[in-house]
C-alpha cells in the first residue's frame, strides 16, 4: 500500500471536546516529537494494518498508532466501517463499488490511494446498509 509521509507515534487517545453550542467533537490524539496533535475523527479517511503495525491516514499524512482496529473501530464511529479484518474506511475514500464473487464487495478508492479493498462476505450486508446512511447512530 503507498502511503504519504508516515509519522512515528508513541501513543493515541480519544477525547472529548464540547462546543459552545452542545455539540461534541470527538479527536485521536496523536502524540509526535514532543507535540500533542489533535486529529478530527471526521477528518481520518482510513485506518489499517499492516506488516504488525497499525495507522490512521488523513488527507495530510498517516500516522502510526498504537490502538488495535477494535479500539480504532470503537473510536471512529459510524462515519467509519471496519470492511474486513485489515481496514476501517470512511465513505469519503469510496470511488467504485463492485459485486465480486456472489455476495462479496470489491471496493475501488479515490486518488491517491489507487486500490482495491475486498468487503468480507460476511460483513457485505451491513456495508450496503451503511452506504445509504453513515451518519446513522445507533
Amino acid at each position: 500500500m503507498q502511503t504519504k509521509d508516515t509519522t512515528q507515534v508513541k501513543k493515541v487517545k480519544n477525547f472529548e471536546l464540547t462546543t459552545g453550542t452542545g455539540d461534541k467533537c470527538f479527536h485521536i490524539l496523536v502524540y509526535l516529537r514532543d507535540e500533542i496533535l489533535p486529529i478530527r475523527v471526521d477528518r481520518v479517511l482510513m485506518a489499517y494494518a499492516e506488516n504488525g503495525f497499525r495507522f490512521i491516514t488523513t488527507k495530510e499524512a498517516t500516522f502510526i498508532v498504537s490502538y488495535s482496529l477494535n479500539e480504532l473501530e470503537k473510536m471512529l464511529g459510524n462515519l467509519h466501517f471496519r470492511i474486513n479484518r485489515q481496514y476501517i474506511i470512511s465513505y469519503q475514500i469510496i470511488s467504485k463499488i463492485y459485486f465480486k464473487e456472489n455476495t462479496k464487495l470489491n471496493i475501488e478508492l479515490r486518488e491517491p490511494f489507487n486500490q482495491n479493498l475486498l468487503v468480507s462476505k460476511r460483513k457485505s450486508t451491513n456495508f450496503r446498509e451503511w452506504l445509504t446512511n453513515p451518519f446513522k447512530t445507533t
